[in-house]
Order: C-alpha cells, then structure tokens, then sequence
C-alpha cells in the first residue's frame, strides 16, 4: 500500500483527482490485507453513471476475491447491466410487506396514542395505515 502511495504521489504532483483506473488499484490493494473482503454499494439506480459504474464493478469483481452486495430499486436498465455479475439476486419487495405494513400501523397507534396523530377514530387509523403500507410498496 505504502509503494501504491508514493509511485501515485509521483505522478500526481497537481493534485488531481484519482482515475477510474487508480480507484481500482487502490481497491484492489486495500483487499489484499484480509482473507475476507465485501464491498456494498447501496442505491445503484442514485447513480448518475450507471454504465460507467456497473463496468468498475464489473473489473473488480473479475480481478479480486472481494464479495459484493449491490443494492437498488427494481430497474429495467440496471438489470440488464448488472446481471453478468450478479451471482444471486434477491428480490426484497415481496420479503418485507409484512415488516413495512407492521411498522407503519405500529407507527400510526403509537402517534394516534401520544396525541401527535389527531385521529379519534380506529376505522381511520387502520385506514391511513393501509394506505401508507400499499403507497410504501409501490416505491
């Protein structure tokens, strides 16, 4: 790491920013110091470059042992990208319906008890908490 340090200090005495290149290198040496690496990437379809991004992930994995966990909404275009390097995907939507719809009504009681939820009415409560469960699951 400390020879990646200097050789990089010597090419780069204006201070610019790192490549597309050099962030790999510097990825793929910080990997080497453990017997077990992963890499999370949380909210692919944020990103501004998919392509781009997709194909630095794509190199990683081809030259490390690192394990990676990506993380996005459903998405017809990053499906595509993704699935040359995506050993398991998991779809989560359908796995946390029943957490989403416990929490929200959870939620709701809890505000409509403290009085920070003015509703007098437990059809209405359980009607908003409907509501915002079958909303959440269209995100």
């Amino acid at each position: 790491m400390k020879r990646w340090y200097e050789k990089r200090s010597k090419s780069n005495s204006e201070g610019r920013s790192l490549s597309t290149k050099e962030y790999i290198e510097l990825i793929e040496q910080l990997s080497l110091h453990w017997k077990h690496v992963y890499l999370i990437v949380d909210a692919l379809d944020e990103c501004s470059d998919r392509k781009a991004f997709i194909d630095v992930l794509t190199q990683i994995a081809a030259n490390s042992k690192m394990k990676m966990i990506v993380t996005s909404r459903h998405e017809v275009d990053l499906e595509r990208l993704i699935r040359p390097i995506a050993g398991f995907p998991v779809d989560l939507k359908h796995h946390m319906s029943d957490d989403i719809k416990s929490f929200v009504y959870d939620e709701v009681r809890r505000r409509r008890l403290s009085g920070t939820l003015k509703c007098k009415n437990e059809r209405l409560e359980i009607a908003i908490s409907s509501a915002i469960s079958q909303n959440s699951s269209e995100m």
